[in-house]
């Protein structure tokens, strides 16, 4: 049930998150915040004393929400957290495959297209973000944003990683 909820706050942010980018309006903004705020916290509490780096995130997810919500570089915000949430997408739609496929092959496709998907958006799309908002990014309470975009590379090296050993020991 939980990866159901944590898929449904990817996808309904991500709509609405493209939604506020194409026609910013205060509706949608409490909505985004209001949403993704109380999400972030009740699966922080959900999680406490068990991942602390996903503790780390969600704190730092928390805090760009309130950013956003302020309007402290707004535009930047909510374009980083679209795209965040449409990375986590695969991750959330992989995991389900996980539990309710049992054909190999299939979950072999998905692993890839996980792969793919996240490293798209949370790698990719936002290291051109960065690169066309450096100044802003390095010279601002906003670097404590580079964890969160670090760690995204970490875990994208991850999943390549288990696609690669998934490969291996498949030839062998």
């Amino acid at each position: 049930m939980k990866s159901i909820i944590d898929l449904s706050h990817s996808i309904g942010s991500s709509i609405l998150a493209y939604n506020y980018i194409k026609n910013p309006q205060t509706e949608i903004k409490n909505i985004i915040f209001f949403t993704s705020h109380s999400y972030f916290l009740y699966d922080t509490i959900n999680i406490l004393n068990k991942h602390y780096l996903d503790i780390l995130h969600h704190i730092l997810s928390c805090f760009v929400l309130i950013l956003f919500y302020l309007g402290y570089y707004e535009k930047i915000l909510i374009e980083l957290f679209f795209l965040a949430e449409m990375s986590n997408i695969a991750i959330f739609g992989h995991y389900i495959v996980i539990k309710n496929v049992k054909n190999d092959n299939i979950v072999f496709v998905s692993s890839i297209f996980e792969f793919l998907w996240y490293t798209y958006f949370r790698v990719f799309c936002m290291t051109q973000i960065l690169i066309d908002n450096y100044d802003l990014i390095l010279f601002t309470p906003l670097s404590s944003l580079l964890v969160i975009y670090y760690m995204s590379i970490d875990w994208s090296y991850t999943l390549f990683n288990n696609i690669c050993d998934n490969i291996k020991k498949n030839i062998d």
